[in-house]
């Protein structure tokens, strides 16, 4: 990962990076896929949420919502 990128995480988005040495992936993606599934069914739910209000929606040509996170 460039610099400029890295720059642009950290300070755009308030990102942090890390290089994860070969042969730790084992010890790192049990715990990367339990947040990840929390953080998923948040955001299903805030969208489940989202579409089923009464607020005012924009839809596409396709009749699909503009702004959907799915």
């Amino acid at each position: 990962m460039s610099e400029a990128t890295k720059s642009e995480l950290r300070h755009g988005y308030n990102i942090s990076t890390a290089v994860i040495p070969g042969g730790c992936t084992k010890f790192l993606q049990a715990p990367d896929v339990c947040w990840n599934k929390l953080l998923k069914d948040k955001l299903h739910e805030l969208y489940n949420s989202w579409i089923a209000g009464d607020e005012q929606k924009e839809y596409t040509k396709g009749r699909k919502s503009e702004g959907a996170v799915v």
